[in-house]
């Protein structure tokens, strides 16, 4: 907990994680509960624009630096994402369900660090066009940016994959 002190100081709260130093100060911006909420509404909206394969209001969301690292060290830029997503969208048969959920939260003034859960259960047709199940849970850590439109997405790095099914059975794709 975060305190404002006698005579003006401020206790602030210092904490490291893997490498990241977050310094949080009293009075000095939103609560966390604000944050989670301003959070959750953007990952609602690209869970909206992923259900409706809206890939405008999708890559909207993305920071102009957007970058994903990957779990075996692959690094993609923002216009190799556009191109994955893109093309993924026009193979969607349908989106019966997608979901985020923030498992912890640090944040500065003008970034946030989220560590997220997401599931999707989609229909998506191969490259022979034959349509497949894909049920899909997995783990990030997404650093974000306020920007004067509000906040961006600057980076996703792949923690865990829960699980990946495709047809009902373990993807190893």
């Amino acid at each position: 907990m975060m305190h404002a002190m006698p005579g003006g100081r401020v206790r602030l709260r210092i904490r490291l994680l893997n490498g990241w130093l977050f310094v949080a100060a009293a009075g000095s911006g939103p609560c966390v509960q604000d944050v989670r909420k301003q959070l959750l509404a953007m990952y609602d909206r690209q869970d909206r624009a992923i259900r409706a394969s809206d890939f405008a209001a999708f890559a909207a969301i993305l920071d102009s630096g957007y970058v994903v690292r990957l779990r075996n060290g692959r690094t993609l830029g923002r216009a190799e994402v556009e191109r994955h997503v893109s093309n993924d969208m026009a193979l969607t048969v349908a989106v019966r369900r997608t979901s985020t959920s923030i498992d912890s939260l640090w944040f500065t003034a003008d970034s946030a660090v989220a560590v997220v859960t997401r599931e999707a259960d989609r229909t998506v047709k191969d490259d022979q066009g034959v349509p497949h199940s894909y049920e899909s849970k997995v783990v990030h850590r997404e650093t974000w940016v306020r920007r004067t439109g509000g906040w961006r997405i600057r980076s996703l790095e792949e923690l865990e994959q829960v699980y990946l099914r495709r047809d009902g059975r373990a993807d190893t794709n």
